[in-house]
């Protein structure tokens, strides 16, 4: 069964102003991760530098395993070092 996952986060100060650029980079490794369907980005409207990413994936299974796939990729500690603290995260399976 397909699962969404929503995250909210911030781009350091020292990042900001390169959003499209930093997404551009969180995209390259996320897309190579197994089980992903779709993700999108959404900006603040009234914090450009707070970010929603609304991800889906094939499966709860696939989520799970995304963290350890997303770790171990060799631009992990680079990507990382754009963000600030995650300020939500959960799963959501489709309510029918």
């Amino acid at each position: 069964m397909e699962v969404t996952e929503l995250m909210i986060y911030k781009i350091k100060e020292k990042h900001r102003g390169n959003t499209k650029d930093i997404l551009t980079d969180l995209r390259t490794v996320v897309n190579k991760i197994e089980g992903l369907k779709s993700i999108k980005s959404y900006s603040g409207c009234n914090d450009k530098d707070q970010l929603m990413d609304l991800v889906i994936w094939e499966s709860i299974e696939a989520a799970n395993n995304s963290k350890e796939q997303f770790h171990s990729d060799p631009d992990y500690e680079r990507i990382a070092g754009y963000f600030d603290e995650m300020d939500y995260f959960n799963q959501f399976y489709a309510y029918l």
